[in-house]
């Protein structure tokens, strides 16, 4: 699904960073502020030049897919977004299907359909009525999502999806993706800044440290108590979820 190879830019990741990401994979980006997370994101969504290397999905240098043809296979969510001016909620998710239709275009019903559904999974289609510039920071955020899924995409990319949110509604966008992952075999890669969302939801993870792969598996292997008190420079202790049986890792005092 994703290939990244030799991947450097000029900011942060200094030296070469690849790695694989196949069909139907949940992936985690971790990693303290600064180790680079953000940038990765947007080089593998061609947000920003490469310095050197180069990101293929579906087969495909993302360098050489059309603005539309890549709308068609990636949804990106990134962290920060001012909201638009004049439009409701609603009319904020159907630019997710700019994509899929004429320029100036109506939407069908297929697109209706769409927007639709993906306002429900995002939990915000009672706000649809509602000015995007008068929803609160969560609502937003969920808006984002519900933008994202209206594409379709092969691959989600998100850049801190649960930031902004309670604990409820980060736990329900959790979720979300994880049924989206397993029913409809969508790709996931999100940067994570909250360990036990990653360890709880995500089943591989790349941990970063300054610009750098300081290790890449399964949660199991990657997220180890010493591991993460040594990147994150805190001790943390290694718990086991109680209903899940998930590792979770509490703060130890000095």
């Amino acid at each position: 699904m994703l290939v990244v190879d030799g991947l450097r830019t000029q900011y942060c990741i200094e030296d070469p960073l690849s790695f694989t990401v196949n069909r139907g994979e949940m992936v985690a980006i971790i990693g303290p502020n600064g180790a680079g997370k953000t940038t990765l994101i947007k080089a593998i969504s061609a947000q920003i030049n490469l310095e050197a290397g180069h990101v293929s999905i579906a087969n495909r240098f993302i360098s050489d897919l059309s603005f539309r043809d890549r709308g068609q296979i990636l949804a990106l969510v990134n962290q920060y977004e001012s909201k638009p001016q004049g439009f409701t909620l609603r009319q904020f998710v159907e630019m997710g299907r700019y994509a899929h239709r004429p320029a100036w275009g109506p939407l069908s019903e297929k697109d209706r359909h769409m927007v639709e559904l993906s306002l429900r999974r995002a939990h915000v289609w009672q706000l649809s009525t509602s000015l995007i510039t008068a929803v609160s920071g969560g609502e937003y955020q969920r808006a984002r999502i519900a933008r994202a899924l209206a594409q379709e995409p092969q691959l989600l990319i998100l850049d801190e999806p649960m930031a902004h949110l309670d604990i409820a509604h980060r736990h329900q966008v959790a979720k979300l993706l994880r049924q989206l992952n397993r029913d409809e075999e969508l790709t996931v890669i999100a940067a994570v800044h909250d360990l036990n969302l990653a360890a709880s939801y995500f089943d591989r993870v790349i941990m970063l440290c300054d610009g750098t792969i300081s290790a890449e598996g399964t949660i199991e292997d990657v997220m180890t108590s010493e591991r993460l008190s040594q990147t994150f420079g805190v001790p943390l202790t290694h718990v086991v979820h109680p209903t899940s049986g998930r590792p979770q890792f509490l703060g130890v005092d000095l």
